[in-house]
């Protein structure tokens, strides 16, 4: 086992020096530094930072960086760049008209060339057939207009001015642009004083049919009601999913009582049924009094009580009343009391007495939980309480620090 864990302590030591070593070759290869000289990036690449340490003689190295700009063109380099930037800048400006001689639709006045090594300025004559986003403003000419664009290409201290001449047109309308020009000439033809307007029955020899566009309003209350139904189930699920958990948390609680009850009963000489009788006449008489309001556990009891009395056998009732209470400390009561009832085994008191301990500890424990959750549904209240506290003192004190 041992040397298995080594042999992967080495293989990962080894694959971490092998891509240490090719980190460190690869920054050394980025590096503008080599053999005491710095290497400039080539035109249109950009500067570099290059991280440096230099030592005086007889003291510490000391960190340095030096910006290193990139190579600078030739005056030979610069008028082959120019030459292909020329050849670049119609291809760009057109984008996606078909050619100088038919430009209909937008166009792409480019502000970089070359990668971004050459900067662009363009001017138009006449200056008013295109924006400055490249659109075509079609009311200031006529179709086959000749406008000359002029394109000043420069870097750095070199400039050259590329003129080309292109024809304007404009763009077609669609059929459905034609037909609401036409609807539109038509309507503006109408006497607007005898308060009806006639739509045109015929365009451009093709017959027409008005109709009145209707919302669907029908199906959008069906919508709506569907969402409201369905909002309305999920309210009354939640509803009783609350309650439920309400009356399993009453009977949890109402748990420790009646076992205690129970058992004391029980050792005072009662039988299982006067027992439960005394539970439930106790739990009437709280009901009719002072104390108000069902208790989940009692009604449970209760109800166990009815079936025997309507001729369930006991075993089968009490088993009942486990298996509808849903819950383990009901179900572990039903067990007790139904293999004391079959067995006939004794001590049953001490049993319940023990159960009844039990019970009220966990009683405890879910009033603890309880408290916790009371605590942390209040965190966030709190915490609105303190932004607005904040506000209150410093909002103040920011308007007189103004003043």
């Amino acid at each position: 086992m041992e040397k298995c864990l080594w042999k992967k302590l080495i293989g990962i030591m080894s694959v971490a020096l092998i891509l240490g070593v090719l980190a460190q070759y690869m920054a050394a290869d980025e590096s503008a530094f080599q053999e005491n000289q710095l290497i400039q990036k080539e035109p249109g690449e950009g500067g570099v930072t290059a991280s440096l340490s230099y030592q005086k003689d007889g003291e510490h190295p000391m960190d340095y960086e030096m910006q290193v700009p990139e190579r600078v063109l030739t005056r030979e380099e610069w008028e082959v760049r120019a030459r292909a930037a020329q050849e670049e800048v119609v291809d760009t400006f057109l984008g996606d008209n078909p050619g100088t001689d038919h430009v209909s639709g937008k166009v792409n006045l480019c502000e970089k060339l070359q990668d971004g090594l050459f900067t662009v300025e363009w001017s138009f004559t006449p200056d008013l057939c295109i924006d400055p986003q490249g659109n075509l403003l079609e009311e200031n000419f006529i179709d086959g207009d000749v406008v000359m664009a002029t394109a000043i290409i420069r870097y750095q201290e070199y400039e050259v001015c590329y003129e080309f001449p292109f024809q304007v047109f404009r763009q077609p309308l669609t059929e459905e642009q034609t037909f609401e020009n036409a609807v539109s000439d038509y309507m503006q033809r109408q006497d607007m004083t005898t308060g009806v307007l006639a739509l045109p029955s015929e365009l451009e020899g093709q017959k027409i049919t008005w109709t009145s566009k209707k919302e669907p309003r029908l199906l959008m209350f069906l919508l709506l009601g569907l969402v409201a139904s369905a909002a309305v189930l999920y309210g009354e699920y939640a509803k009783k999913r609350k309650l439920r958990e309400q009356a399993r948390q009453e009977m949890a609680r109402d748990y420790p009582e009646i076992v205690s009850q129970l058992s004391l009963f029980l050792s005072a000489g009662m039988s299982l049924t006067q027992a439960f009788g005394r539970i439930l006449s106790g739990y009437e008489q709280k009901k009719r009094g002072s104390y108000r309001g069902k208790r989940a556990g009692y009604e449970q009891i209760g109800r166990m009580v009815h079936e025997m009395e309507d001729g369930m056998p006991k075993i089968q009732a009490i088993e009942h009343m486990g298996e509808r209470c849903g819950l383990s400390q009901y179900r572990r009561l039903a067990t007790i009391l139904t293999q004391n009832m079959k067995k006939g085994s004794a001590g049953i008191g001490a049993i319940l007495e023990k159960e009844a301990a039990q019970a009220f500890v966990d009683r405890k424990n879910m009033a603890q939980r309880a408290g916790e959750e009371a605590g942390t549904k209040l965190l966030f209240p709190m915490m609105l309480m303190l932004v607005v506290v904040m506000v209150v003192l410093i909002v103040p004190a920011c308007m007189s620090m103004n003043l």
